[in-house]
């Protein structure tokens, strides 16, 4: 068996942490966890990212995000782009977009920016609906 020039031949430890032999980051761990945060009031507003590892509670997190989307007063939950408060670092989601919404405020699907609105498919007319099989069908 062959014994790498870093590794000791009885316990096949490495002899210290700078000869560690190197591995590719996506075989070690996970990549961290993100969330696109969006001002839930601003029809205008712009996505920011938030790493989730680096708020040690949703409190931390929330006031981070009322900063960069220039919401005040601070958040008390972030939305789903369906308006389903999450009140917990552990629920939210790799890659989803959160709305972060005033404490004086309620979540309002009239007041969601324009890239989500489009995405929802909010921004079609109701002729537009109806020609795309999403108007509701009458008796």
């Amino acid at each position: 068996a062959a014994t790498l020039a870093c590794e000791r031949p009885a316990t096949m430890h490495a002899k210290n942490f700078d000869a560690a032999p190197v591995q590719k980051y996506g075989l070690q761990i996970e990549p961290p966890r993100k969330v696109f945060v969006w001002n839930g009031l601003d029809k205008h507003g712009t996505q920011h990212t938030l790493l989730v590892r680096d708020f040690r509670s949703m409190e931390q997190l929330l006031l981070q995000a009322s900063q960069v989307c220039g919401v005040s007063p601070v958040a008390t939950c972030l939305h789903t782009i369906d308006g389903a408060p999450v009140r917990n670092l552990a629920r939210l989601e790799h890659l989803q977009d959160y709305l972060v919404v005033p404490a004086s405020a309620r979540y309002n699907v009239k007041y969601l920016p324009a890239e989500i609105r489009q995405r929802l498919g909010l921004t079609l007319s109701p002729s537009q609906r109806q020609g795309r099989g999403l108007a509701r069908e009458s008796d």
